[in-house]
This record gives structure tokens, sequence and C-alpha cells, in this order.
């Protein structure tokens, strides 16, 4: 399920790639693109931010805690290096390199991180395809 879920995110942050790529166009310059960006994260932030109210998490563990600050951490990196590499790359190219890392890296760090977890040889092929 957790597969569908990383497919669905995919299909909708092409889609957000591509109005993006489509507003810088229409905007101009890198302040422009950056503004744009800010503002989309901004919205992306607070609707978390109330789901996470919502859903009752806010009373989570500091391992959680730990999780969501290295989420958005990683998030805020991603968005700075596509907005980096958008200007430079195509866009296909360059959405099929964060899918690869999406699912490739928490594939190869999974391990590592957790001990006693695998990666089973079905999400190794799922990760092929």
């Amino acid at each position: 399920m957790e597969y569908l879920y990383i497919f669905i995110a995919k299909v909708v942050g092409g889609a957000k790639s591509y109005a993006m790529k489509e507003s810088g166009k229409r905007a101009g310059g890198m302040n422009n693109a950056i503004m744009i960006s800010l503002i989309r994260s901004a919205i992306c932030v607070t609707v978390s931010l109330i789901i996470w109210l919502c859903s009752g998490a806010a009373g989570t563990t500091a391992e959680g805690n730990l999780i969501i600050v290295v989420s958005g951490i990683a998030n805020a990196v991603n968005l700075l290096f596509w907005l980096l590499s958008s200007s430079v790359v195509s866009l296909c190219l360059l959405e099929l390199f964060l899918m690869i890392g999406t699912v490739g890296v928490p594939i190869l760090i999974t391990p590592l991180i957790f001990p006693g977890q695998t990666v089973s040889v079905f999400q190794w092929i799922g990760f092929a395809v």
C-alpha cells in the first residue's frame, strides 16, 4: 500500500513540477521562481500542520519529532536543489532522478538506520520497476 501512496505522490508531484515550471516561465527570473516555491511550500506546511494537529499526533515521541524535523529539512533541501536543477536540465530527467531518490535512498539506508529491518525481494523488484 505504501508504494501506491508513493506512486500517487509522484504523479501529483509531476503535475506540481509542470505547474511550477510553467509558472517560472511566465513569471521569469530566479527570484520569482523562489517566491512561487516559497508560497507553495507555505501552503503545504500549513495544510500538513493542520492534518498533523487534527490527527492527534501532537503528542508524538522524541523519535517521531526527530523524523518530522529531518523530513522538513530534507524537503527544504529538495526544494532548493529542484529550483537550481530545473533551470538547467529537462523536467523529465529531473523528475526521474527525484523519483529514484525518493524510493532508492530509503531502500538503501533502511537496514542501516533500523537494525533488524530488511528490504524484501518484492520491494527491490518494485524499486526496479
